[in-house]
């Protein structure tokens, strides 16, 4: 009966392992939700732009989220970071497919002394 047990908690234990790792989500899926966050930011700091001018700051945001982003796959888990002023800092966790901003406020704050979302 304890080998029994055993057997069906080792398997039940496999199986959820294998639902994380499966489901655990990739760069891209965080870079687009960091952009996303960003844009919908830009957007509602902006009234009476040109569009060109929206698609020049969109294009920023972009490019600055492209080339200091990186992401660190645990398996189970996606863990993103940013180099913002010399620092990592951790922006969002990925896990069940779904991807979680932690730590917008501070890209906010950088994007804003370089004039990107005003």
């Amino acid at each position: 009966m304890k080998d029994k047990k055993f057997y069906i908690l080792t398997i039940g234990a496999a199986l959820i392992l294998a639902v994380f790792i499966i489901t655990a989500p990739n760069g891209y899926k965080h870079r687009d939700v960091v952009k996303g966050e960003l844009h919908q930011l830009m957007l509602s700091h902006i009234q009476g732009k040109t569009a060109g001018d929206i698609q020049m700051r969109k294009a920023i945001i972009d490019n600055t989220v492209d080339h200091s982003m990186y992401v660190d796959d645990y398996y189970v888990c996606t863990i993103s970071r940013m180099g913002i002023e010399g620092e990592q800092i951790k922006m969002s966790v990925g896990i069940l497919g779904h991807v979680f901003l932690i730590n917008g406020d501070q890209v906010k704050r950088q994007l804003d002394k370089v004039n990107a979302v005003k």
